[in-house]
This record gives C-alpha cells, sequence and structure tokens, in this order.
C-alpha cells in the first residue's frame, strides 16, 4: 500500500483502510496513536488499523498549531464581523431570508411570488397552462395565470390563454396573418424572429379586467389592452366586445413588434400610434371627420403633429391626432410603398429630424414639406 505525505509541518496516519489523516501525533503508547488534528480536537487509533505513521519534528508541529490558532481567530474575527451585521441589517428592519436580507414587504413579495410558481407548476403539470419558453414570464403574467381560470390555443408564434372560446377564436384564428402583415409593412419580415411564443391574455369582461390589473399594475390606466415590455413578448387584452377585442389585439401586436423593430429607439409618438391604428384594420380612421377639420384648416399642422411628444388632453383633440397619424402612415405606405416607410421610421428612430428625412426618402416625390403637405390634403380630401 501506498501512503502519500501531507502537508509541510502535519504528521500524517496512514490507515490500514487507505485513508490518510493529518495532524500532530500527540500520544504513541505502541498500541494506540493519538492525533490531534485541530487545536484541542483529537482522533484515537489502535496500532492494528495504522499501516503508515510519517512525523515531523516538533519546531514544524509548532508552526502549524501557530497556523491553526491564525485560522481560529480569523473565524471568530469573521463570526464577530457576521454578528455585527445582523445586528445592523435588523437595526435597518431587514429580516434574513432565502440567505438575503431584505424588508418584510419583500419578503412577503417573494413568498407569494414562491406560492405563484407552486401553483403555476401545478397547472402546467395538469396541462391547464402551456410552460413558457422565454427566460421567465413577467409578474403580472405568472399572477395572472396562477388566480384565473385558463385555457389555452396555441399557433406558430402565439399562446392564447382566455376563458370565453369565442373570444380566443377572434384573436387565435387571425394572430399570424396580423403578424405577417405588421412585419411586412415594416420590410422586416425577412428579420423577424420568435422562436419563442408571444403569449396573449383575454380577460372576458371589463370587471374582471379592472379587478386583475388593478391588483397586477401600480397606476394601472390601460383601458382594454397594454403591451408590458416589448421584449417580454406578451399582450394583455380585454374583451369589452367582439368587435373591440378584434381591433385591439393587432393594435397592441403593432406596438410590440414596432418596438422590436426599433431595437430600443425612439419610435415618435404620431409614428407609433398611427401605424397601429392602421394596422388594426381602421384605415380611414374617422375619415369624415378629418375631411371636415381639413376643409376648414382646423386639423394639426404636420410640423406640430410630428413633433408632439405628449396626447392631446382633450377627447376631440385626441380624436383628431389619432385620425391625422393614421392617414399620415396610410398616405406613405398605400402611396409609396413599404420600403420607403420602413426606411422613414428607422431614420425617425435614430433621430434624425422628420424635414431632413422626409428629403433622404421622399425626395425624388417631393422637393419640401409643403409639398408633401399638399400632397397628403389632396389625398384626405379625394
Amino acid at each position: 500500500m501506498m501512503c502519500w505525505a501531507g502537508a509541510a509541518g502535519a504528521d500524517v496516519i496512514c490507515l490500514t483502510n487507505g485513508n490518510i489523516i493529518e495532524g500532530i501525533v500527540v500520544r504513541d503508547t505502541g498500541k494506540v496513536l493519538e492525533m490531534e488534528v485541530f487545536l484541542g480536537a483529537k482522533i484515537t487509533f489502535t496500532q492494528q488499523d495504522v499501516a503508515y505513521v510519517k512525523r515531523w519534528d516538533d519546531a514544524e508541529n509548532q508552526a502549524l498549531r501557530e497556523k491553526w490558532l491564525e485560522d481560529r481567530k480569523e473565524r471568530e474575527q469573521a463570526e464577530l464581523t457576521r454578528q455585527r451585521f445582523e445586528v445592523e441589517q435588523k437595526a435597518k428592519g431587514l429580516v434574513k431570508y432565502r440567505g438575503k436580507w431584505i424588508s418584510e414587504e419583500k419578503k412577503d413579495e417573494v413568498k407569494v411570488r414562491e406560492y405563484i410558481d407552486e401553483v403555476l407548476m401545478a397547472k402546467i403539470q395538469r396541462g391547464e397552462i402551456a410552460e413558457s419558453k422565454r427566460k421567465g414570464r413577467t409578474d403580472i403574467a405568472r399572477a395572472l395565470l396562477a388566480r384565473g381560470n385558463w385555457r389555452y390555443r396555441q399557433t406558430q408564434h402565439f399562446i392564447v390563454y382566455y376563458e370565453d372560446v369565442i373570444q380566443s377564436k377572434i384573436v387565435a384564428d387571425r394572430a399570424e396573418y396580423y403578424y405577417e402583415k405588421i412585419a411586412y409593412d415594416l420590410n422586416y419580415e425577412k428579420t423577424i424572429y420568435w422562436p419563442d411564443k408571444c403569449e396573449v391574455f383575454i380577460v372576458p369582461t371589463e370587471e374582471k379586467w379592472q379587478q386583475y390589473m388593478s391588483d397586477l399594475v401600480q397606476r394601472f390606466d390601460h383601458v382594454g389592452g397594454f403591451v408590458p415590455r416589448t421584449g417580454e413578448k406578451e399582450i394583455y387584452l380585454c374583451a369589452l366586445s367582439l368587435p373591440y377585442l378584434s381591433v385591439t389585439f393587432p393594435h397592441e401586436l403593432t406596438h410590440l413588434i414596432f418596438g422590436e423593430f426599433a431595437r430600443g429607439g425612439n419610435i415618435p409618438l404620431w409614428l407609433n400610434e398611427g401605424l397601429a391604428i392602421y394596422e388594426s384594420g381602421l384605415i380611414g380612421y374617422a375619415d369624415e371627420m378629418l375631411r371636415d377639420k381639413v376643409k376648414e384648416a382646423k386639423h394639426i399642422p404636420l410640423k406640430e403633429m410630428v413633433e408632439m411628444r405628449d396626447y392631446p388632453e382633450t377627447k376631440e383633440g385626441m380624436e383628431l391626432y389619432y385620425a391625422q397619424a393614421e392617414k399620415t402612415v396610410e398616405f406613405l405606405i398605400t402611396q409609396h410603398g413599404r420600403r420607403k416607410f420602413s426606411r422613414l421610421c428607422q431614420l425617425l428612430i435614430s433621430g434624425r429630424a422628420f424635414v431632413q428625412s422626409l428629403d433622404l426618402v421622399y425626395g425624388d416625390k417631393y422637393y419640401s414639406q409643403d409639398e408633401f403637405r399638399r400632397s397628403w390634403i389632396k389625398y384626405v380630401l379625394k
């Protein structure tokens, strides 16, 4: 049997079973060996269990004891530091949970999240909801799935969660069409890539919508639909009515895809809302009202509209703004093609001014912003 020596300064006992013990031999009677393996900790062996003993001189043993003493002081100091830190955290009102110091409120949030995860896992195992292939659902989605009585249906790029089957058909049957059309109109169809499915949640009534969302979303002010964040690929819809649902889904999907197209860039407000209304199927939105406003020269000046960063404060102003934004997008796509429209979007998202972007993309058609404005007015009044 081969027995290897240990670190310098440590005696070594090699046992007949192959185990190796390092320390300092403090007693050897010929029949019994006693080894100190750390300060004050000793182990006794009978001679018949020992195959080999390697011993160092007293100076080496003393150096080892000093090292043990140094190690113990470091551990004691570390323990004192830990205790002081613990006292400080408790003085701040924090508690230790899962190895982290957090507030009582945060602890409650974590415990709720853990409970929700348990509920979700149980529902996944029973086949009641689909397992998310993304990095993870938002807290809104997780809480909503845990509390609702959901069923789901899947398409190539979507998982639609619902309680009312008719509502689910309105969304699921047209989901892939809208996905392809929005990407196509942005000239994005060869680039868009969704290996992980987008989850769409249809809350069946306004009452449930208010109940669910007021609990899940702070300062909730979304009337019938919203997208939490572009990268999350989640859409929330309220079925205020079947026609409303059929419009809201493509509207919110446009915001999601357009946000991904922008790659973190800033989409001008008029462009974001105008495209969303256009893609929702409301081509010619409020045409009659817009024509009247243009005839009376009471519409929003083009320069003012493209520079607005906030919505109009009045209902009438909001309706006019939406109508003009949609009509501008419709004009650009239907009259000049999606590729030029996509290029204009890219320039505006990159921070270029509207006048400069217009000239770079449509300079062969319009020699000035006024010429573009006159052509737009002619299009509205036709």
